[in-house]
C-alpha cells in the first residue's frame, strides 16, 4: 500500500497493506494494552497479598497501583494517537498472542525514543549523524527513502532539512499508525510511561514510572510550510520495490539491516533502487533479530559485509564506531549499549557482480 506524495497530508488506508493481523493489532492498541497489562499487575498484587507481605511494605503496592494508573494513561495515549481510524475491529479469542502486547510495548518504547525531549542526545548520535551525511553529500532536490521507518522523527528531520521528496517504509505496520495523528493534526503534547511494565533491574519507583511527554515537536503545526512532499508505503521492503529501479539519490535508515533475515535481498534491492553514485548510508550493530528465534539467516560479520558489500558494488566512503543507548532505557540497572557503525557507502552500478 502506498500514498501519493503530497505536501500537507498523509494517509494510510486501512486495512493497511490488506495485513490480516490489522484488526487484533488495533484492539491492542486502542484497548487491549491496557486490560492485558492491567491483569498482569493484578496478578502481582495477588501474589504479594498471598505471602502475606502487605504491611511489610505497603510501597510496594502503591507502586503497583501507580503502574496501573500509568498503563491507563499509555492507552488514553495510543487511543488519541489513533481515532482516526474507525475500522471495526474487536478482541480476539483467547488465549491473546502475547507478541500483540510486544508489538505495543514496542510503539511506547518508539514513541519515547523518537518524539520526547528526554531522548534527543540519543537521536543525535544517529539521526543527527544521518542529516549531517545527507547535507553533506545528497543535494536538497533529490529523494530520499527511509525504511524502517518507524514512528517517523527521521523522515521528519529530513523534510525539515529541506529534501525535496521523503518516502518511509516499514514492514511493521503498528508505529505507522500514532505516526499519521503526529504528522497531521497533533498539537499538544500527551503523557507516555515507557517503562511502567518493566519490573526488572530497577532501582526506584521513579526511574520505572518516569513520565515523558510526547511529541517534544509539532510536525502538523509545520509541514504545509516545508518545501517536501513525503509519502509512506507500508510493507515488506523487498515485495515494496520490487519494480523500482534508480528512483531514489539516497537510502537512509537506522537499525534497518539488522531486522531482517533476507540481507542480501536487503542489500540487492537498495542497489537497484539506487541512482548511479546514490549513498545508503546506515546506522547498525549487526544485532540479527531473527537469531534468537532460530530463524535461518545469513549471520555476517562486519568485515564480511563490506567485503560482499564491496563486490556488488558499494564504494565506502565512510565509516566509524559509537556507543550508544539509543534502543535502551537509560534507568535501567541493566543498561543496553550499542556499539553501532555508522557507514555512508556509494552505488557503483558498473561495478557490481549482481
Amino acid at each position: 500500500m502506498t500514498t501519493r506524495f503530497r505536501s500537507g497530508m498523509m494517509r494510510i488506508s486501512s486495512p493497511i497493506g490488506c495485513d490480516e493481523r490489522f484488526g487484533p493489532a488495533l484492539y491492542y492498541i486502542r484497548e487491549g494494552y491496557a486490560i492485558e497489562s492491567s491483569v498482569r499487575v493484578n496478578k502481582l498484587m495477588a501474589e504479594w497479598k498471598r505471602a502475606g507481605c502487605t504491611e511489610l511494605c505497603p510501597e510496594y503496592m502503591e507502586r503497583l497501583i501507580r503502574t496501573v494508573e500509568a498503563v491507563l494513561e499509555n492507552q488514553k495515549t495510543l487511543k488519541l494517537l489513533t481515532n482516526q481510524y474507525d475500522v471495526p475491529f474487536k478482541p480476539p479469542p483467547r488465549p491473546y498472542d502475547p507478541r500483540y502486547i510486544e508489538s505495543v510495548d514496542a510503539i511506547i518504547d518508539s514513541l519515547a525514543r523518537e518524539w520526547s525531549a528526554e531522548a534527543a542526545a540519543d537521536r543525535q548520535q544517529v539521526y543527527g549523524w544521518i542529516l549531517e551525511q545527507l547535507e553533506k553529500h545528497v543535494p536538497k532536490e533529490s529523494m530520499v527513502l527511509v525504511p524502517g521507518v518507524s514512528c517517523g522523527r527521521l523522515m521528519w528531520e529530513i523534510l525539515r532539512a529541506g529534501y525535496a521528496f521523503v518516502e518511509g517504509n516499514d514492514v511493521v505496520t503498528f508505529p505507522l499508525l500514532p505516526m499519521t495523528t503526529i504528522f497531521e493534526g497533533l498539537d499538544h503534547q500527551m503523557p507516555s510511561y515507557p517503562n511502567c511494565m518493566r519490573f526488572s533491574n530497577v532501582y526506584k519507583g521513579s526511574d520505572q514510572l518516569k513520565r515523558v511527554m510526547i511529541p517534544d515537536v509539532f510536525p502538523a503545526r509545520h509541514i504545509g510550510h516545508t518545501r517536501g512532499q513525503y509519502r509512506i508505503v507500508a510493507g515488506d521492503f523487498d515485495n515494496s520495490y520490487k519494480f523500482h529501479e534508480e528512483d531514489f539519490e539516497a537510502v537512509a535508515g537506522a537499525f534497518f539491516l539488522d531486522l531482517t533475515t533476507g540481507l542480501i535481498g536487503y542489500l540487492q534491492t537498495i542497489h537497484r533502487i539506487l541512482r548511479p553514485d546514490g549513498l545508503f548510508i546506515h546506522v547498525g550493530s549487526l544485532t540479527f533479530m531473527g537469531e534468537s528465534f532460530g530463524d535461518p539467516q545469513v549471520l555476517l560479520t562486519w568485515e564480511e559485509l563490506k567485503l560482499i558489500m564491496g563486490r556488488m558494488g558499494f564504494e565506502l566512503v565512510t565509516e566509524d564506531k559509537i556507543e550508544t543507548n539509543f534502543l535502551g532505557n537509560p534507568r535501567s540497572l541493566r543498561r543496553l549499549v550499542n556499539v553501532c557503525v555508522r557507514a555512508v557507502w556509494r552505488v557503483k552500478k558498473e561495478s557490481s557482480l549482481w
